[in-house]
């Protein structure tokens, strides 16, 4: 796998440590990037933003990005909505190979992971959870996601144990439905994750009430990384 396009946002002087974040379906590096001074207004944070392999096209023009899927019929699929009818049974490979070229690009980077964050946006969020499936994090922030992966995430939950999450979602969101959110919500917390879920009056997006909540989520870290709430 080519290694990703990013975006990267360095902290200033020692970094506290690493926040992932990956953009949703249809969109590009530059989606979330433009959170990372909102987010971390400190500085305190490097900042990562991957951009997906999979370019969506209209004709011979590029409008986006996607983690998955990845084979033409699935992405026609994809884009009419049918692809996505039953997420928790899903089980694309371009999940869990997007969040391996992610977290590689890490090491290539040579970013601090002492502390290491993965968040998302809508399919965003669910390469996030797949990044914790993969390797150690201290923390998710989930903005607008879904379950997917049902099964593998119930064979791995040990790997989420403890991880303190904060998790947003849209009760009017009608890409992916207020309940999608909290079935992924109980299944992160039957698995062991702690949930700090915030519901907002609206459809699907990140509102910027949501990211100043994640902001203070994410401030909360000290040199106990099990002290609650936050990291």
């Amino acid at each position: 796998m080519e290694q990703l396009l990013y975006r990267l946002r360095n902290a200033d002087g020692n970094a506290r440590g690493t926040v992932l974040l990956y953009h949703g379906f249809g969109a590009q590096g530059d989606d979330l990037f433009s959170l990372a001074d909102t987010l971390d207004p400190e500085h305190t944070w490097n900042i990562l933003c991957p951009q997906a392999p999979v370019p969506l096209q209209f004709g011979s023009e590029t409008f986006g990005y996607a983690w998955f899927p990845d084979q033409p019929d699935e992405l026609q699929a994809a884009l009419s909505g049918t692809y996505f009818a039953d997420l928790p049974a899903l089980d694309p490979p371009g999940l869990s190979r997007g969040a391996r070229g992610a977290i590689g690009l890490l090491s290539e980077l040579d970013l601090d992971v002492t502390r290491l964050v993965a968040g998302g946006f809508s399919q965003g969020a669910m390469m996030a959870v797949e990044t914790a499936l993969q390797t150690r994090v201290d923390a998710l922030l989930l903005f607008s996601g879904a379950l997917i992966a049902e099964n593998r995430l119930r064979s791995s939950s040990k790997e989420l144990e403890g991880v303190p999450v904060f998790q947003c979602h849209g009760t009017a969101d009608q890409i992916l439905s207020f309940q999608q959110g909290k079935s992924l919500s109980r299944s992160l917390e039957e698995a062991g994750a702690r949930i700090d879920f915030r519901a907002f009056d609206g459809p699907h997006t990140i509102p910027v009430g949501a990211v100043a909540e994640a902001r203070s989520f994410l401030y909360s870290a000290d040199s106990d990384s099990s002290a609650e709430p936050g990291l």
